[in-house]
């Protein structure tokens, strides 16, 4: 049986976040894109984007994120103190990860670095965008992330999931968008805090487990042991040479 998709609604949003301006619409390219676009145009003010579709969604490494209707996309604005800009991927993560867990009853996690897991499999995205703002002091950079979580969407490969696959009856886009951004701005208020990471640590799906380190270049490509998350977000890994962290790239699990 279908899911009840209840789409994202402009109003009901407005109602229920603060902070932000709300925005709704039918289709876009890129919600990240749209706010990026913003930022330098000299927008002010913290901006909620959400698009029912787009058209090219962006994932990590220049990949396009399947964004088919019946999904969740949306990206928001913020104002992050620069030393610890490297967090914001996993605070993020961590927000969307606990709105998914308290609404549905999931057990959801994370894949270093930007992955929303369920049951080994993707069931959303995050990408993180920084921005130089002269708003803003030299302490602090203006970003944009951006969230995509597969609801009862098709179109999506064999390697990833959705909320409906899993058995949601009602999956409602305004519940899961307020939810993410409460946990979202309570975090971000100590993201300077180590607890902050050891939230990430503690949902972390890659951490314990062996692991294939990918490379631009496939032949490259080696096995590792994970071993722990630094405070900085980057993966700590044991490999048949030694200890490395990686600071950026992408990892397989091998359960």
């Amino acid at each position: 049986m279908s899911a009840v998709f209840v789409p994202a609604d402009e109003d009901a949003l407005r109602g229920c976040v603060r902070g932000y301006y709300v925005s709704v619409v039918d289709k876009t390219a890129s919600t990240n894109s749209d706010l990026l676009r913003y930022i330098k145009n000299g927008g002010n003010g913290e901006q909620l984007l959400v698009s029912r579709v787009q058209t090219g969604g962006k994932g990590r490494l220049g990949r396009s994120f399947v964004s088919d209707y019946g999904g969740i996309y949306f990206s928001f604005t913020a104002t992050v103190p620069r030393e610890f800009v490297n967090r914001l991927t996993p605070l993020a993560g961590v927000a969307a990860a606990r709105a998914l867990r308290t609404l549905y009853g999931l057990d959801v996690m994370l894949k270093w670095v930007n992955d929303v897991w369920l049951g080994g499999k993707k069931l959303g995205g995050i990408l993180a965008e920084t921005v130089t703002d002269n708003a803003c002091t030299g302490s602090t950079v203006r970003a944009v992330v951006g969230i995509g979580i597969n609801g009862n969407n098709a179109g999506f490969p064999d390697t990833a999931t959705s909320l409906e696959a899993v058995g949601v009856p009602v999956v409602d886009a305004n519940d899961i968008i307020a939810h993410t951004l409460d946990g979202f701005t309570s975090r971000l208020c100590r993201i300077g805090d180590v607890s902050v990471m050891d939230e990430y640590r503690a949902l972390s799906a890659v951490v314990g487990h062996h692991v294939r380190v990918h490379t631009f270049d496939i032949s490259a490509d080696y096995d590792a042991f994970a071993v722990g998350i630094t405070d900085d977000g980057g993966l700590d890994v044991k490999t048949e040479h030694g200890e490395k962290v990686l600071s950026s790239g992408e990892v397989s699990v091998r359960l």
